[in-house]
């Protein structure tokens, strides 16, 4: 254990000269893995089109490559559904959102492309992710 009181003042500033060099190193290796990052927040609805048409909106979703992203997925529609971003991003919601509940998706936005995310509940229920 580590102590800043001691008998000697040389002592003293050698253990508090270490104690800064290991937090200094501590906040280096916290920003360096990016979660001090800020996150980009993004939202995406569920909504109903009809009784049995569903969508996403926005669709398109618009982000930079290699943006900290916070997905906020809100479903506004009156039937559980889900949101599962394919491959490469390879992240979901979980099974089942209730209608008016929410969850927050976090991700590094992938290379310049086009990707799809979709509601596995519902056949033919897709969205689009433009990263440029």
């Amino acid at each position: 254990m580590l102590s800043l009181t001691s008998a000697s003042p040389r002592e003293a500033l050698v253990k508090g000269a270490v104690l800064g060099a290991l937090v200094s190193v501590a906040i280096v290796l916290i920003a360096w893995s990016g979660l001090l990052s800020p996150r980009i927040g993004l939202r995406v609805e569920a909504r109903d089109l009809s009784q049995t048409d569903f969508a996403f909106v926005p669709d398109p979703l618009v982000l930079a490559p290699a943006s900290a992203v916070a997905l906020t997925f809100i479903n506004a529609s009156s039937e559980p559904h889900n949101l599962v971003l394919l491959a490469p991003i390879d992240r979901r919601t979980g099974y089942a959102v209730e209608p008016g509940d929410s969850r927050v998706i976090e991700f590094n936005a992938p290379a310049v492309g086009t990707y799809r995310f979709v509601c596995t509940i519902h056949e033919g229920m897709n969205g689009t992710l433009l990263v440029e």
